[in-house]
Parts: structure tokens; sequence; C-alpha cells
């Protein structure tokens, strides 16, 4: 009998074994897998290091070459097999390769992959090599890296250009987006419009002001989105109208309108690479009869102002102003005008004395000018009056000129005489040098000057350039036989460094007190330097040294330092700076330490504009200790909205110091305030306009308040007249009294009743009449003539050619006559008043509801002489089609479908016109035509050698024996020869 201690111990022992034997049977599979692991490391599978990552832009077959290395003495067989998304296919995973010992074996690896990819996406691929007990020897891995390829493309329907209907205010288009690309695109849209005359809605009537939108556009499909626009007629009250050039009940004329479409990739991380596109879109209101030119005839355009002030005043004055400029033939300009003055009221001997006139003629040659004006702007020459100034070009480079003036009029004895020529040779388009000489004489003083001045202009490098001017003087006064010399010197620079971001400016000049006729000297320095920190952020400093030396020599200087930081803002920028200015005036120092502080801000389409400017800081005399530093601040401020306009200045502190006292003694401190408020109303029929100016004023060291009310009213007339009558009533309180002791305390005698405001009082009243005249050009100076030419379209039932009475007209028709626009109104009219005769190209755009209905007429018409050109529209087809593709067997891309729109397709009749359209992304195309014999074309240049066209330049014969026909074309792509091998 066995005892328990022996029982126990063998279940134990039993325990032990059975342990054993299973924890055996777990290793080994183990075991014999490391042994054949260690044996078949001796396989090495190697990408080349040059094929670790291979770049894409489209789908292709991927080819690879691997490197396998046999380090055993044995050979070894083996096959390929790769782990890759589902659907790609490794073509050479069933073959069976074999390897030497100790030997070497480089195996071509070729992937077709599956579906589009994805772009901006990286596919890791594993390569596993097997032997043939599928066991597996070693791997390798490379990345297929897919670069995104964005293509996507928009554009607008019908077109760029929108026209409205006779009496329509309404009209749609539709932006369509094509993605050609593979991947899906989020886009952003904007919309700016320039004017706020139109308003653009969604397909929901929702209103566009500022729109933004961010859609995707999905691959290989097309979207489209459609607006609405409305336009507003009436701009009544909304802008200021010209009072110069203001036309009542001008609805008629055409009016355009633009809107800027742009789209960008929405989620770009680099905006210099974010593929953008943008379109433009233009509206437009045709009238049905325009006038060319005003005038039936060559004409030189006058305008008459005369204006009469202060009518049951003291003293009326009336000035008559006439002037004008005009395009010659040979386009060159012509500028006129002469003005005069009536004050007296009895005749006078010498009345020429008040006219002022002035001729001008410009042309590329060369110029002349006769009449009232300036000769030279040489600083220090006093060179004004009437007389005669001309140029003349004799080559591109060589340039010569020359004047004669006689200040005041040429009939005075004791004026003064100026005279002078020059001579300028330009290297290129910015770089001369030039001279004058000139000469003034003074009958009066018994003095003369002669000038001699030179200037150069020298670019250097790209973006640097120089200036240096100067010159002598000499002035000569008879009676003390006195001679002076004097001499003038100038230099400029100005350049771009760092890429454009840094700029400079340097100004530098030197006049001493005896160059010219002033006698007073002058140096001047100024300094500019801008940094484009960012697009929003630009600093600036600016300097300003100026020291003046009068006869006497007494003078001022003063030095200007100021520093802006621009910051740009959607419509605006705002502007802070600091100031440090100095000034000495005729031996009184001052230092100005302060801040400035400038906002603008526009908004064209609700036509508000801000505009303010505030500095302010404190005074310092530096001669005078005992008296404090002292503030001084001036603000100005300008708003507008619509036709209301408001103006404000205020002046805190003294603006003139001459000395010491005039702060010590400051018992009230200076404050000065303007104001001003002007509206323009314009009555409903647009004859009438209302302008209206407030304005106060207030200066409070002279206790004085001034009140103004000025009304105009504005009558315009269809044929030009323009009308004004205004009345101006201003008032000013103030109190001298007052003003007087506060500047002299306790000196002024009288009484206090004596301390009474005086009121005066002001009434002015102004009349005006306005007109544009034409003064005939007498024929035989011109060689142009102006004729009225009146369109007709109509349907031409019967093909006459003929309008006949029972034919209906065509409105809404576009007639575009060389750079004329016009539409033909109910009756099937336009008509172009005082057009210039000659040959015109002509082009029409069908508007109207009868699509299917074209017109017979050339490219081009002659309008020798005012006549109606009869246009008629005959009767055409639709031709509808599609493009039908034939794939190739093998090809990778086989079951995606390509993008055929925007090919071409045109039809030439047998006179050789050509009607073309674009085909839509699935290859479908409409054509309206007239009925004709047709050639139809396929663009076969986009489809390169890859694929052909079996059925091009078909022969269509339309007739009216049907309203549409269908059309095909057949495009295959070319077979390739596949070379089938078996491993």
């Amino acid at each position: 009998m066995c005892s328990s201690n022996t029982i126990s111990g063998s279940v134990d022992e039993l325990k032990g074994k059975i342990f054993f034997r299973v924890l055996l049977f777990l290793l080994l599979p183990v075991f014999f897998c490391t042994i054949s692991v260690a044996q078949n490391s001796e396989v090495q599978f190697l990408v080349l290091p040059k094929q670790k990552v291979i770049r894409m832009e489209e789908m292709a077959i991927v080819s690879n070459v691997v490197l396998i290395r046999n380090n055993a003495n044995a050979e070894v067989k083996f096959s390929i097999d790769a782990t890759m998304p589902k659907g790609w296919k490794l073509l050479n995973a069933k073959a069976v390769y074999t390897v030497n010992g100790n030997d070497s074996l480089f195996i071509p690896v070729r992937i077709i992959p599956a579906g589009p990819l994805k772009g901006n996406t990286e596919y890791i691929i594993d390569l596993i090599a097997y032997n043939s007990s599928k066991v597996r020897l070693n791997s390798a891995s490379f990345s297929l890296l897919i670069i995104k390829k964005t293509n996507w493309s928009l554009g607008v329907e019908p077109s760029n250009k929108i026209y409205f209907l006779n009496n329509s205010i309404k009209a749609n288009f539709t932006v369509r987006y094509s993605n050609n690309g593979d991947d899906d695109e989020p886009v952003l849209t904007t919309f700016k419009q320039s004017d706020k005359k139109i308003r653009v809605t969604d397909s929901s009537g929702n209103v566009i002001e500022n729109y933004k939108d961010i859609f995707t556009l999905r691959s290989r499909q097309d979207t489209q989105v459609t607006f609405n626009v409305t336009f507003s007629e009436s701009t009544h009250n909304i802008k200021r109208v010209d009072l110069d050039n203001h036309l009542p009940n001008s609805s008629d004329d055409e009016r355009k309108f633009l809107l800027f479409l742009q789209s960008a990739e929405a989620n770009s991380k680099d905006n210099n690479s974010t593929f953008k596109k943008s379109e433009k879109i233009e509206f437009i209101k045709l009238s049905n009869r325009k006038k060319i030119n005003p005038y039936a005839s060559d004409a030189l355009p006058l305008v008459m102002e005369n204006n009469l002030f202060n009518v049951m005043g003291i003293q009326p004055v009336m000035y008559l102003n006439l002037r004008g400029n005009t395009l010659l033939e040979n386009n060159s300009n012509l500028f006129y005008y002469a003005q005069t003055s009536y004050s007296s009221y009895f005749t006078s001997p010498d009345f020429s004395r008040n006219i002022a006139y002035y001729t001008g003629y410009f042309h590329e040659k060369g110029d002349i000018q006769i009449g009232d004006m300036s000769g030279s702007g040489t600083i220090g020459f006093q060179s004004f009056g009437r007389g005669i100034k001309g140029s003349y070009n004799f080559t591109k480079q060589h340039n010569a000129g020359g004047f004669l003036l006689k200040s005041p009029r040429l009939s005075d004895p004791n004026g003064s005489i100026s005279y002078g020529g020059n001579y300028k040779f330009s290297f290129d388009r910015s770089d001369y040098v030039s001279a004058q000489v000139s000469r003034s004489e003074n009958m009066l003083h018994h003095t003369s000057t002669n000038f001699v001045t030179a200037t150069t202009r020298l670019s250097l490098f790209k973006n640097h350039g120089i200036t240096l001017g100067g010159g002598m003087s000499t002035r000569n006064r008879a009676v003390s036989n006195l001679k002076k010399n004097g001499t003038y010197v100038n230099f400029n620079y100005s350049g771009l460094f760092l890429e454009n971001r840094l700029s400079a400016v340097l100004r530098v000049s030197n006049l001493s007190k005896s160059f010219g006729e002033s006698g007073s000297g002058r140096f001047y320095v100024y300094h500019q330097t801008g940094f484009t920190v960012s697009k929003k952020l630009m600093l600036m400093m600016q300097n300003n040294y100026t020291t003046m030396t009068t006869a006497g020599n007494a003078g001022y200087n003063y030095f200007n330092n100021q520093l802006f930081f621009n910051i740009k803002q959607q419509r605006g920028a705002v502007v802070p700076s600091i100031l440090f200015n100095t000034q000495n005036t005729f031996g009184l120092r001052r230092h100005f330490k302060g801040a400035g502080f400038d906002y603008n801000y526009y908004h064209i389409l609700s036509n508000i504009k801000v505009s303010t400017s505030l500095r302010m800081g404190y005074n310092t005399l530096i001669d005078y200790h005992n008296v404090p530093s002292f503030f001084s601040a001036n603000a100005n401020l300008l708003t507008q909205f619509r036709t209301l306009s408001f103006t404000m200045r205020y002046f805190y502190g003294p603006t003139v110091v001459r000395n010491a006292d005039d702060i010590k003694n400051l018992r009230r401190y200076p404050q000065t305030f303007f104001t001003s408020l002007q509206h323009q109303l314009i009555f409903r029929k647009e004859y009438f306009v209302w302008q209206n100016n407030l304005n106060y004023s207030y200066y409070n060291q002279f206790y004085s308040h001034t009140f103004g009310y000025f009304p105009e009213l504005y009558l315009f007339t269809q044929n030009g007249w323009r009308f004004r009558a205004g009345v101006g009533v201003s008032m000013n309180v103030s109190n001298p009294r007052k003003a007087l002791e506060m500047q002299n305390p306790g000196q002024i005698p009288g009484s206090s009743s004596d301390n009474t405001n005086i009121v005066t009082t002001n009434l002015n009243v102004q009349l005006g009449v306005r007109k544009q005249f034409g003064i005939p050009v007498p024929a035989k100076l011109t060689h142009r003539r102006f004729v009225t030419i009146t369109y007709l379209c109509f349907m031409d039932l019967n093909g006459n050619r003929l309008k006949d009475k029972a034919e209906p007209e065509l409105e809404n028709i576009v007639i575009r006559t060389g750079d004329e626009e016009l539409m033909t109104d109910l009756n099937g009219q336009a008509e172009l008043i005082n057009l210039e005769a000659g040959r015109y190209k002509v082009s029409l755009i069908n508007l109207s509801e009868a699509k299917t209905w074209f017109p017979v007429i050339g490219d081009s018409i002659l309008t020798d002489r005012s006549k109606t050109i009869m246009i008629p529209f005959v009767r055409g087809s639709k031709i509808t089609g599609q493009i039908y593709l034939q794939r190739e067997r093998y090809a990778v891309d086989e079951e995606i479908s390509l993008d055929l729109s925007r090919i071409v397709v045109t039809a030439t009749d047998s006179m050789g016109n050509k009607y073309r359209t674009i085909t839509r992304m699935d290859g479908t195309f409409e054509l309206y035509i007239p009925n004709a014999r047709y050639t139809l074309n396929l663009d076969a240049g986009v489809w390169g050698d890859q694929f052909s066209i079996v059925n091009n330049n078909m022969v269509l014969d339309l007739s009216q024996r049907s309203d549409n026909t269908f059309v095909s074309f057949q495009v295959i792509e070319r077979q390739r020869k596949v070379q089938i091998k078996k491993f």
C-alpha cells in the first residue's frame, strides 16, 4: 500500500512531464521557423535608393526595379507579391525567378493602379519575396507620392458681356466651374461690384453685396451657379452730379457696370502658389439712338460761362469765360480760352486790359502757344505775361524751343519783357540733358537779369536715378551800375532696394541770395525713406530742412521730422505718426514734439467717404526758460455720404508766435473753429438741382461768430443750357471792445455800456449761364464728313431681302459698328447720329426670342452718306451633336470619363462664313446657323497623336424641311501593341 507522500510525488512528476511535453510542442514551430528565417536571412531583397520614392502627377503604370541578392551557396527559386490598395494589380505576380548562389538578380516591378488617384497622398508599397513553399524570404518597400494636379476652370454663360433688353432692368448669368482634375477641389468664390446701380441676387433671391461662398468641385464634374441681376435706372440723390456736364433724363444713354468674380483654392496654405481664376463680367444697358458727335460737322467745341456776382450789392462784377479743347485729325490737341471781367459803370478806353486769352497747339512734333502764360520754370526767373512760346522735335532725341513774353500787356511801356531759348537731348525715354538761356528786363526799374541753367537725368542700374541741375545769373541795375552774380545747384536721387520693399528719395538744392531777381537765398534738403513690412504695414520717414535769408540778412529756418506708420485697412488706412519739428523765425527758436493720427475710409458702393487728420503736441521756446511749454493742436474732418458732405477744422493754441510776449500775455487761449455742411438735392426729373451750403466759424480771441447760408438753384435743359441763381446770406456777431480789452487790459477808455455786440449782415445775389457751342470748321480745312445711319432689322419671310409690310421687325438686336454699340427698339430700328463717314466693321448679336433667325449682312459697311441700312434675318436650323469616344482596350484609365469640354466645333458655309461653338464636358454641343450647305469640323489639334477622328469635315445641306439636325463625331483611341510574356 502506497503512502500519501508517494502518491503526491507521482502526481507532481506526472504534471511535470505533461507540462514539459506541452511546452516542447509549442516551441517546436518557433524553433523551426527561427531556423527557416535564419536560413532565409541570407537572401537580401533591396529597392534601389533612387527608386525609394516615385513621384507621379497623373495615373500611369508604376515601374520600379528591385534587387535580389543570394548570399548563400545554394540557388533559390522565388516569386514576388505586393501589399497595396484594393484593386491594384501587380503584373508579374505569377512569375517565378531563380537566383544562383552568391549571385544577384534585378527584377522589374510593374503595378497598375485602379481608379482615380487622390492628390497629395503617399502610398507605401510593400514587396515580398516567397520561396516555392510560400515561405516568406524577405521584403522591401517604396513610396508612391501622388502630386496633386489642380486643374479646374470657370466661365461665364452666355458670355462675359450681359446685355439688358429693351424696357427691362433684369438679366441673369451662370457661372460654370469645370473640374478637370482627379481630386475634389474646395473653392472660395467672391464677388466685387464697382457700382451700386446693379443688384445681384442668387437663385433664392438673396441680395449679394459682399458675396463669399465655399463649395466643393467634384472630380471630373461640372458645377454651375445662376445669379440674377437687377439694374437701377435712377441715380436719384445717390451720387452728386457734375454741375458742368449734367444732362437731365439721360437714362437712354449707354450704361456699363462691372462685376469682378474671383475664385481660389479654399485650403491652400501658401498664398503665393494658390490656384486662382478670375473673370470680369460687364453689364451693358444700350440705347436705341446714339449721337456720336454733338455737331453735324467738324466743329471746335466752345464752352461759354457768364457769371454775375454781388447783384444788389455795392459793386456788381461780371465774368465772361470762353474755353475749349479738341483732338484734331492728326492726333494733335488744341486748347484755347479767353476771359474778361466787367466792374465799371462807365466805358473805358483801355478795355483790352481786362481780357486774358490763350491758345495752345500740341503735336508729337512740337507745340506753339500764344497768349497769357509763363515762359520758364527756372527758380528766381520772373517770366510771365503775354506773348509766344513754342518747341520743335527735330528727331526723337533733339528738341529745341523758345519764348518771348511781355508783362503785364504788350502795349505797356513800363512793363517787363522776358525771352529765352532751350535745348534738350534725350538718351531714352527717361534720361536726358537740357540747357536754357534766358533774360528778363524790367523797364520801370531799369534792371535786367541773365540766366544760364542746365539739367540732366541719368538712370543707374535698374531701380536708381539721379537728377543734377544748376545755373548762374547776373543781375544788372542801370541806375546805380550795380552788378550781382548768383548760382543755383540742385541734386535729386530716387532708388529702390530689397526687391522694391525699400524706397529712398533725396533732394538737395541751394539758391544763393544774389541768384535771380528775388533777392533771397534758400538752402533746402528733403529726405524720404519707405519700407514695406507687409502687405498691410509700411513705415515712412520724412525729413525736411529749409533755411531762407532775405535781402536784409533776416530769415528763418525750419527742420521737420515725421515718422509714419501706414496701416492698410480693407477700405482705407490708419496712419499714426510721430513728429519733432524745430523752427527759427527771425531769431525766435521753437521746438515742437508731438504725434499725429490720420484715418481714411471709403466705401464706393455706398458712396461713403471719411477722412480725418489730427496733429497735437507741445511747443517749447528754447531761449526763454521762464516761458513754460504750451500745447497746440489742429484737427480736420471730411465726411461724405451720398450727396451730403460735412467739413470741420479746429485749431487750438497760437498759430503764429512772433516773440515770447505773444505767449506770456495770453489771457484767452486761442481757438478757431470752422464747419461747413453742403447738400445737393436732385429733383425727380433731374432738370433742377438745388445745392445748399451752410457754414459757421468762431474765433474766441475776437469774440467773433460768423454764420452763412448760400443756396444755389441750377436749371439744366436738354440742349445743354445751364442757368444758375444763388443767394448768399451771411451774418457776423463780434465784440471788438472785449477783444481790445483782452489784449490791452485797463487801457481802453469808455464805459461798460459800450461793451455791446456788433452785428453785420451781407446779402449777395449771383446769376449765371453756361452753354457749350460748336464753331464750324470751314470745309476747306477739314476732310471729315458726318452722316446719320439708321438700321432696320426684320424677319425676311419670303427671302427677297426687302422689308415687306407684313414682315415683323426684330427688337433687342445688338449692332456693333466699329466701336459703337446700339440695340434695336420695338420697331426694329437703331440710329447712329453724326457718325464720321467711312468704312466700318459691323457685327450683330441676336438677343431676341427668334434665336433661329440669322442676319444677312457683310462684315463691313460703307457709310458714305446718311441712309437706312436694311438687315434681313433669314430662317436657320439648330444643330445638336455629340462626340463618341472609343477607348483603347488596355488603357490604364479606361474606366475614367475623359473631359470633352471646350472643344471647338466649326461650321463653314460656301462663302467662307464660319459659325463656332464649344462642347460641354460630356462632348455634347449646340449650334444655330442659317440654312445653307456647310462643312462641319471638329478641332483636331486638341487630340494629339493618341486619338483620331473618323468622320471629320462632314458635309451638311440644311434646308427648310427640318428645324433640327443631329450629328455625331466618332473619335477612337489608337490601339497599343501589347506583348504578353510568360516567365
